[in-house]
């Protein structure tokens, strides 16, 4: 699945900070599903939030919009200001969240990415047919087999079209 490059980095001190070894695993959970949040729809370590959010309440576990605002001020290294629609914000963000890498770092990862793409269009390609099928004629037969196999219900269109790609054969 595509995620268009957006990462939540969780960086490995968070199992050595006091504040957070403090947190239960689900409100630890919920910490870090509120910093994915924030990474994904926020802006700078910073999202607003509009009641009832019943999509937030979901993911986050909590009965209620007020419950997901009290969860959050009690969560440590996270700031909640505002009544009516509170902004969240993460301490620190840009410290523990910014893309401080190079130029040089930059397109590197940018042509490995190109690179992995390249070799992901390369393997779309059909397989070459099996090596029990020596010509062309061999090959039309076993085809003609396969439709008719099609036509007469005795497999499915589905899995008639990859025995006809496995033969290096495209249906009509």
């Amino acid at each position: 699945m595509a995620d268009l490059g957006r990462w939540f980095k969780l960086w490995c001190s968070c199992l050595n900070d006091p504040a957070l070894t403090n947190l239960s695993l689900a409100d630890f959970g919920r910490w870090v599903k509120l910093g994915v949040l924030i990474k994904e729809q926020g802006t700078e370590g910073r999202i607003e939030l509009y009641p009832p959010a019943l999509a937030l309440c979901s993911q986050l576990e909590l009965p209620s919009f007020q419950a997901v605002i009290e969860c959050a001020r009690m969560l440590p290294h996270v700031d909640v200001s505002g009544e009516t629609n509170p902004t969240v914000t993460f301490r620190n963000w840009a410290k523990y969240q910014g893309d401080f890498s190079t130029p040089r770092v930059r397109r590197h990862r940018e042509s490995e990415t190109a690179k992995k793409r390249g070799e992901e269009k390369r393997r779309e390609v059909p397989p070459k047919p099996p090596g029990g099928l020596s010509s062309d004629g061999d090959r039309s037969k076993a085809g003609k087999t396969i439709i008719e196999d099609i036509l007469a219900g005795r497999i499915t269109r589905d899995e008639g079209h990859a025995k006809l790609r496995g033969l290096g054969l495209t249906a009509p």
